[in-house]
This record gives structure tokens, C-alpha cells and sequence, in this order.
């Protein structure tokens, strides 16, 4: 049984809609660590692009999109003295690199050695096997290209994985409005977020044969998407907006109807960090897990694309939205899944659909079979060999299946109308200016 059900439901969040403040300390108080890849002027102080916190292995991860040395990607670790350092395993440095316009980095299953990349121009997802420190294995390349609006240097930025449970949870829908739960052995989905139009893409994706369903489109509140992050420890997805904004909105994974479109359902968005310069380019967000939480704060780390010597920065006062502790595992992970489910008008949770219905939805996929792992992966007699020579010999990718329910993506921006007010996004048909796609 999941105790203290109604206090959970009250800690969710306030009242759907509205811009707050940003809620940590300033940035003159946040722990630089820009200064950990190296001395004078490293590779962390010209485009990064993304960040990632892996809550089991406690390894932050971070890219960059280009530079002296090209593109590339780290493992930090926590050094044990308050701080942090660049990854070790067997006297191999966490660090990899060229992988062309590299913009988001994230994990699915968090006890396997695998990374998925997300190229920007290419507008691909990128799997790779990272078993040894240093060597990067190809083992699947997605062309989602043609569901994506890429146009000039506005193209795809921002990479997460959702699992099922949440989605079931949140009553996820497709872009016909059926709900969808993942069918092709993942357990769950990946989102793109893309700077033309600000729209996220929702991509189930096989990683027995390389194929993968493009499930649908979904407005955001702003003209322009660059980084993702989805606290598993919540159910709360993190949709960050730079260039002219510099915003990160909170949302859930239900959404309505929106201008003959599905808009993502917005709890609230934070302005940007207290202190930070206007002309900021905030590319990149990580959310460490509430189970870290500490007198109700928990870090997020955030990443600036060309912020010099204060490019990855520490916040360690973010707050927290539950403190865990009642129940089974499987029951606090389903209460966890509460904190985003629609909210009525007084900001508490929508008790539709039933609890009980939604519990047993959750039981079911909990105990479901895991997502395949990289090895029996290797093991499949037809799948695309994991190597760069494969996909070379395969330019196009390998063939996708689309959902019959989902619906490709509109040409072409179009920022939808906020409900509370913000800075204008560019108007329709405009590119995306300042400082993107870099």
C-alpha cells in the first residue's frame, strides 16, 4: 500500500501555468567545474551542448557540439573531496571523441555501458557501446531526419529516454491522441527536442534490427527546444529554451489539444538563473534523483554553450519534490509517477483515471521483461553490424516503421501562444537567430 498518498499529491506542484524565479542559489554561489577537464583554457570552455546525471552510477556526463579537437563526450565523478573529476576505468580517461554536430548525451538502461548520441545537421540517434574508456562501438544509427524540421543551423538539441511506467502513468498519447506505450523492446520512448519550432518528437526505437516508430509531435511553450532532461525520480520532464530565452519549462508527459496539434502540458517554467547574463546560451541541464535529496535540496548541473571559465556549473540548493521512504520500491516509484499527472484547478492531481486502475497499469509493466542489453543485442544473427565502417556502407540508415497513428511533423516553425507572458519567439516561418545550431 503507498503511504501518505494525499501528501505526495500536495507536494506535486503549484497551480499549473506561470513563470517562477529560478529556485537555487544565484550563480556567484554555484560550484564551478569548468576547471576540472583540464588547466588554463580546456575543451569545457567552448560548446557544450548537453549534460546527463546517471543516479546508479553516479557518473555525470557531458558534450560538446565542436572546437579545437572536435566534438566529444566525458564521464565525470565525484573526486570525494566536494568536487568532481573527469572519469578512470582501468587507466582509461572517460573521454571520447568526433562524432560530428554532437548536442545531447543520455543513458536508458543505467547499469549498461551504452550512450546514445544525438547529431544535430545528421539529425540522427546514435547508439554506442562504451564497455571500454575511450572507444566508442556503433551499434545502431536511427536517420529519424525525416520527422524532424531541421532548417539552417536550427535542428535537433535535446535527447532523453522515458520509460513505460511513466508513460502509462501519465496517459502519454500518440499523435492521433491514442495512448501508446513502447512495442519495439526498450521499454520505453525517446524524445528529441528541436530547435525549429520548439516542438519535442517522440521516437520508439528497435535496438534488435535498427528500425524504429516515430509516435508523434508535440508543441512546447516556447519557439525553440535545445536539452531535455526526465527525472525518473519524479516523473517530471525538464524542457530547456535558450537562445532568445533561456527558460526551463516543467512539464509532464500528458498532453491537450493545441490548434489541431498536441501541446505538452506545461506544471510551470523557471527563469533563468539568478545572476546569469542575459546572452546566456543555457544548452545543457542535469537533475540529480530526489533520493539524494538533503533538507529538501537536491544538485542540477547546468552546461553554456562558449561560457568560458563558467561553462559547467553546480547548483547544490535545487529543491526537492519528495522525500521518499513509504512503501515497497515498486510503490514508490508508482507514487513518484503521480507527482506529474494532470492537475485540476486547485494544483492537486487529477484522481482520473482510477488510482487503482493506474496501479495495476503499473504493476504489469514493472515486472515486464527488461530491455534488451548491448550483449544479447551482439547476439541477434540479422541486425546491423556495430561498427562506423557498417553504417558508412549504409548512408541512409536502416529502414524505420511508421505507427499508422502518428502523423509526421508540420513544416516549418510554428511557435504556439503562450498563456502567461514571456519574451516573443520569433514569428512564424522565421529562423531561429542567435546563437544555435553552433
Amino acid at each position: 500500500m503507498i503511504k501518505n498518498l494525499a501528501a505526495i499529491i500536495l507536494l506535486a506542484t503549484p497551480a499549473a501555468g506561470g513563470e517562477i524565479p529560478w529556485p537555487a542559489e544565484s550563480m556567484s554561489a554555484a560550484a564551478n567545474l569548468t576547471e576540472v577537464e583540464g588547466p588554463g583554457t580546456n575543451d569545457f570552455h567552448v560548446n557544450l551542448s548537453s549534460a546527463f546525471w546517471n543516479p546508479q552510477t553516479r557518473r555525470l556526463w557531458v558534450c560538446r557540439n565542436g572546437g579545437t579537437g572536435g566534438s566529444k563526450f566525458w564521464a565525470l565523478r565525484e573526486d570525494g573531496n566536494g568536487s568532481f573529476e573527469i572519469d578512470y576505468q582501468n587507466g582509461l580517461r572517460g573521454e571520447w571523441s568526433n562524432f560530428g554536430d554532437l548536442e545531447a548525451v543520455t543513458q536508458a538502461d543505467y547499469g549498461e555501458a551504452v550512450i546514445y548520441l544525438l547529431l544535430e545537421g545528421e539529425e540522427r540517434i546514435k547508439e554506442y557501446s562504451i564497455a571500454t574508456y575511450g572507444t566508442a562501438i556503433l551499434v545502431n544509427n536511427w536517420n529519424t531526419a525525416p520527422h524532424l524540421p531541421a532548417i539552417g543551423s536550427a535542428g535537433a538539441e535535446g535527447l532523453c529516454f522515458v520509460p513505460d511506467a511513466f508513460l502509462a502513468a501519465q496517459g502519454f498519447v500518440d499523435g492521433s491522441g491514442n495512448p501508446y506505450l513502447s512495442r519495439n523492446g526498450m521499454g520505453g520512448i525517446m524524445l528529441v527536442a528541436h530547435q525549429n519550432g520548439g516542438r519535442l518528437y517522440a521516437f520508439d526505437l528497435n535496438r534488435f534490427d535498427g528500425s524504429f516508430t516515430f509516435v508523434g509531435s508535440y508543441q512546447t511553450n516556447y519557439g525553440e527546444s535545445c536539452e531535455l532532461a526526465f527525472d525518473r525520480s519524479d516523473g517530471r520532464l525538464y524542457i530547456l529554451h535558450g537562445a532568445n530565452w533561456n527558460r526551463i519549462e516543467v512539464a509532464t508527459l500528458g498532453s491537450s489539444a493545441s490548434g489541431g496539434e498536441l501541446r505538452i502540458n506545461e506544471l510551470f517554467t523557471y527563469g533563468r538563473p539568478t545572476g546569469s547574463p542575459p546572452n546566456w546560451n543555457l544548452e545543457g541541464f542535469a537533475i540529480v534523483s530526489n533520493d539524494d535529496c538533503s533538507g529538501n535540496q537536491r544538485s542540477v548541473f547546468v552546461a553554456i554553450d562558449d561560457g568560458g571559465a563558467e561553462s559547467l556549473l553546480w547548483y547544490l540548493q535545487f529543491p526537492c519534490t519528495q522525500s521518499g521512504g513509504a512503501g515497497g520500491e515498486d510503490e514508490m516509484t508508482f507514487a513518484r509517477c503521480i507527482f506529474a499527472l494532470p492537475l485540476d484547478s486547485t494544483g492537486l492531481a487529477d484522481p482520473t483515471p482510477p488510482m487503482a486502475e493506474l496501479h495495476q497499469t503499473f504493476r504489469l509493466i514493472v515486472t515486464a521483461e527488461k530491455p534488451p542489453t548491448a550483449e544479447a543485442i551482439a547476439q541477434q544473427g540479422e541486425r546491423n553490424a556495430n561498427t562506423e565502417e557498417t553504417a558508412m556502407n549504409h548512408p541512409d540508415g536502416p529502414p524505420e516503421q511508421t505507427s499508422d497513428d502518428a502523423s509526421p511533423p508540420p513544416p516549418g516553425p510554428m511557435p504556439p501562444e503562450r498563456i502567461h507572458p514571456v519574451e516573443a519567439p520569433p514569428a512564424e516561418g522565421d529562423p531561429i537567430e542567435g546563437p544555435v545550431g553552433e
